[in-house]
């Protein structure tokens, strides 16, 4: 059964982004639920938004990022690894976690990463961003899905090896995104330390 949590103003946004995090008892359905998705938006013809990342704990109990999408994302031009706002709410929340082998190269993509972990965790509040820490930190493995709100439903009815389903709005300023993650690269590329969340938030 899914838990909703209100966006931060508590008013639904048509353009706002609902992430929805499942977790599973291995690996393995994590994988399986995200290939349904996947499908599903291929079906529906929208995979350039498709945005999702497996997350799973290793041995030594630290998490760590599992599959991508293909290509970047729409709200990922940024990066140029696939990696969009799905990674930056795992990262949001396990600022620790690893990436896995081939997910990620580069200092660059890890600043810009950084910078959306940033934006998802303003976007998203410190209410659900606990709620989502908390189911994730509890979990051997989890999915975690960014998606237009007019295809939540349909992604909940794909979710279907999920012990649990938790679901949170955020309203993203993609705009501001994409300037903060490209400064915060560029910064990186430039062998300087990248932007702080203080900085990023305009402080």
């Amino acid at each position: 059964m899914a838990n909703r949590l209100g966006s931060p103003n508590g008013m639904e946004q048509p353009r706002d982004v609902v992430f929805m995090l499942s977790t599973y008892p291995d690996a393995r359905l994590a994988g399986q639920d995200y290939r349904a998705v996947k499908d599903l938006y291929y079906e529906l013809n929208e995979l350039a938004r498709f945005d999702a990342v497996v997350v799973a704990r290793q041995d030594k109990g630290e998490l760590k990022l599992f599959k991508k999408p293909e290509f970047s994302t729409a709200d990922a031009v940024w990066a140029g690894a696939g990696l969009g706002l799905a990674a930056g709410l795992a990262t949001a929340v396990a600022p620790d976690i690893a990436a896995g082998t081939g997910l990620m190269a580069g200092a660059a993509a890890a600043a810009g990463l950084g910078a959306v972990a940033t934006h998802v965790a303003r976007g998203v509040g410190a209410v659900s961003l606990d709620e989502v820490s908390g189911r994730l930190q509890a979990s051997t493995a989890a999915l975690v899905v960014a998606t237009p709100g007019e295809f939540t439903d349909r992604v909940q009815a794909t979710l279907t090896t999920a012990d649990t389903v938790l679901t949170a709005s955020a309203t993203i300023d993609t705009d501001q995104l994409n300037a903060d993650t490209r400064a915060a690269q560029e910064e990186a590329r430039n062998g300087l330390d990248p932007r702080s969340a203080a900085t990023l938030n305009g402080h």
